[in-house]
């Protein structure tokens, strides 16, 4: 479901450790 990938993006955002599947923010 498309609601379902949204939240799960929502809550992967929302966490601090996004650094962690974001490279990007390591720099």
């Amino acid at each position: 479901d498309t609601m379902d990938v949204a939240r799960r993006v929502e809550e992967l955002l929302g966490r601090p450790m996004d650094s962690q599947w974001i490279p990007h923010a390591q720099s």
